[in-house]
């Protein structure tokens, strides 16, 4: 799940940094960050169901056409303090339903 995450974090950031960045600027980001995942994958970092998770939720943040529509079902949350705990996260957000 942390790999997602970064991967979801750093396109946030990417995102914010790049505001109005062309189709072909972000196909070229998000071709960078397939091949990174997909260096995961054979290292065996990460499953391959979890980095096709990931990478599709890249693709709908970046506004690129997807085969199939996916559940939009993630949440980035940004300036928390390190303290923070991955429970803490869930605390605070199971009472708007079920978190997976």
């Amino acid at each position: 799940i942390e790999l997602e995450a970064d991967l979801l974090c750093e396109m946030n950031d990417w995102l914010k940094r790049t505001e109005g960045a062309s189709v072909d600027e972000r196909r070229e980001f998000m071709q960078e960050s397939l091949n990174k995942m997909v260096a995961i994958v054979h290292q065996g970092g990460i499953s391959p169901e979890d980095a096709s998770r990931a990478i599709h939720g890249c693709a709908a943040m970046l506004g690129l056409q997807l085969a199939e529509d996916i559940p939009e079902t993630t949440l980035i949350v940004t300036g928390m303090r390190f303290s923070v705990t991955k429970e803490d996260v869930r605390d605070a957000f199971k009472k708007f339903g079920e978190i997976e």
